[in-house]
């Protein structure tokens, strides 16, 4: 999977700057502040990946990645969900059902919140070429 462009959705204007900032050397950046705005700027723009704080206000993670599951514009755009604290993830891996609804939901992965332009654009690629070898 190659990836040009992608959509960074959190609810935090700050790090939405800084993100956009980190990744724009790498990607084409198109930028979302909640799960509602995430869907409207995946059908616009047609990123080729997507990726969000899973604790979004308003619409939540989970709930927004059910929604672009069942959009058909959306349906086959890869998700990478981003944390600040791997520990959640850790507690959300864990639990079975969770984890299912995400594996259901096509989760290509996750990664913690990083502000270094060589480790996130290093991570979001190895994410893709894992998903691309396992799929």
């Amino acid at each position: 999977m190659h990836i040009n462009s992608i959509l960074l959705v959190d609810d935090d204007q700050n790090i939405r700057a800084i993100s956009e900032k980190t990744l724009e050397p790498e990607f084409d950046v198109y930028l979302a502040g909640s799960g509602t705005d995430c869907i409207v700027a995946a059908e616009a723009e047609q990123p080729d990946l997507i990726l969000f704080d899973v604790k979004t206000p308003i619409v939540n993670g989970l709930t927004t990645l059910i929604m672009l599951r069942q959009n058909p514009r959306t349906v086959a755009i890869p998700v990478i969900l981003m944390t600040a604290n791997l520990r959640t993830w850790a507690q959300w891996h864990a639990d079975e059902l969770i984890h299912r609804r995400f594996q259901k939901l096509d989760i290509i992965g996750f990664t913690e919140r990083s502000f270094d332009r060589i480790t996130l654009p290093a991570q979001i690629r190895r994410l893709a070429r894992d998903h691309d070898h396992n799929a």
